[in-house]
């Protein structure tokens, strides 16, 4: 990919120019550290793994480690990196996707009609608008800081800091607090261990900050797509055409460009649903005052109604698993706004990808219409009906197998499920057990999938 930028040798003027610089790999291996320095201080630190009570809140002791808190482990050791891993794709990817809208001939003026081969719609992309700065300031950097600062400082620092005499009856007692928690056969830390405990939890709020931000800016930046992607709108000097001269068979007519971007833009969007799952999970089980650790908490309380049903399949045991299986469960604040997290995302990519690409494609055969029927559109030799039939045949959905309906019902799978938590992990096993299945199947009958062994020589 050639960006207007490189060949003017100057400094990257926006975030989103800048990670076009940078190897995704890179990205990855950089992302990879701050979650395993977590894991790494946690084993130092001895809060890798404790079991401990809430006073007053839980009579049995809880598993409340950093190693099976998977909200932040596993996020940030594992998801973490591949959601920046993805992001950096997708940047680069629409960024190369507008260059080859250029170099395809799909960009016009409006006035003249005459190709523009000068990558502009990309240099005014990854350069950005004074909104765009603004949104990212206020959305991406001033509220991330200030809602990650603030919990840390009001829900650890303080805690560890001011030890209440006697000790409250705190359910989000995890390893954050681990200095003034009640361990079996241990007192409570001086105050020097008790700082270093904070000390590791401004460590873990500070990569949730960098996750949110990322996140947030990520988003922000594949919105701006629709101010400079040319839709039809009242201003726009530019004009979209599909690419009629390509000897592709591709109904999409130059607009498959997006594709493989966008396919990666989805992959985000899962891995962020993922990661607010974890939240919400983790957050029902620490208001949960009866399970002893994350496992024994799905096992026991959303797979109990299950079994009694399979075992004695009477209505009431039907009802009761019915029941268990749509409720709702306790409720943390830190579950609530994974919910509007999972909503936010799942809005941005349906929003990028049916009001943005879908749009221009649709605008773009508009303008190829219109320019037949009053001749400036160029036909480069070819003949005006097979052009006209190239038009009538045109997809203008970017994907070429995943349809809209297909798509609006799997985001609002992905939000139910985040607010009703037990039908999430119960089509997670039945996902699991299907795929297991499957991979006995082949085990088992390997002539079936393989090819044909050779016959005597």
């Amino acid at each position: 990919m050639s960006l207007p930028h490189e060949s003017e040798g100057s400094r990257p003027r926006s975030f989103v120019e800048a990670v076009c610089f940078v190897q995704p790999y890179y990205i990855l291996l950089v992302g990879l550290l701050p979650g395993f320095a977590l894991i790494f201080g946690s084993l130092i630190l001895h809060i890798s793994n404790l079991k401990a009570s809430a006073p007053r809140f839980a009579a049995i002791d809880r598993e409340v480690g950093y190693l099976p808190a998977l909200n932040w482990s596993l996020t940030y050791a594992i998801l973490l990196p591949l959601a920046l891993y993805l992001m950096t794709n997708v940047i680069s990817g629409l960024a190369d996707a507008l260059d080859r809208l250029h170099s395809r001939g799909m960009v016009l003026t409006e006035d003249t009609m005459s190709q523009v081969r000068d990558p502009v719609l990309t240099s005014d992309w990854l350069t950005g608008s004074l909104g765009r700065k603004r949104l990212l300031m206020i959305f991406a950097v001033g509220i991330p800081a200030t809602y990650g600062l603030v919990e840390w400082f009001l829900y650890n620092l303080l805690r560890l800091v001011h030890l209440p005499s006697p000790v409250p009856s705190y359910p989000d007692y995890d390893w954050g607090l681990a200095g003034i928690m009640p361990l079996a056969g241990q007192h409570q830390w001086p105050i020097a261990p008790r700082l270093a405990n904070a000390l590791f939890d401004l460590l873990a709020f500070t990569t949730e900050i960098i996750l949110i931000a990322s996140l947030i800016a990520f988003f922000i930046a594949v919105l701006d797509l629709g101010r400079v992607v040319p839709s039809g709108r009242r201003g726009d000097s530019l004009l979209l055409v599909p690419d009629l001269d390509s000897k592709s068979t591709d109904r999409r007519l130059g607009f498959e460009v997006f594709a493989d971007p966008l396919e990666k833009l989805f992959g985000v969007a899962l891995v962020a649903y993922l990661i607010c799952y974890l939240v919400r999970l983790e957050g029902a089980y620490m208001a949960s005052s009866s399970s002893q650790s994350l496992a024994g908490f799905v096992t026991g309380d959303i797979l109990k109604g299950a079994r009694q049903a399979a075992l004695e399949p009477s209505r009431e045991n039907l009802i009761s698993a019915f029941v268990q299986l749509f409720n709702l469960g306790d409720q943390q604040v830190r579950g609530v706004l994974a919910s509007m997290m999972s909503v936010l995302v799942a809005t941005f990519s349906l929003a990028t990808v049916v009001i943005t690409v879908r749009g221009a494609a649709l605008s773009a055969r508009l303008n190829a219409l219109r320019g037949l029927e009053d001749g400036t559109l160029k036909l480069a030799g070819q003949e005006q009906e097979a052009v006209a039939k190239k038009l009538d045949d045109m997809v203008i959905w970017p994907f070429g197998y995943l349809r809209l309906d297909a798509l609006i019902f799997w985001v609002i799978v992905a939000v139910g499920t985040l607010v009703l938590y037990r039908i999430g992990l119960f089509m997670a096993g039945v996902v699991a057990f299907s795929l297991f299945v499957r991979l006995m199947k082949r085990l088992l009958q390997p002539g079936r999938s393989g090819p044909a062994p050779p016959g005597p020589s």
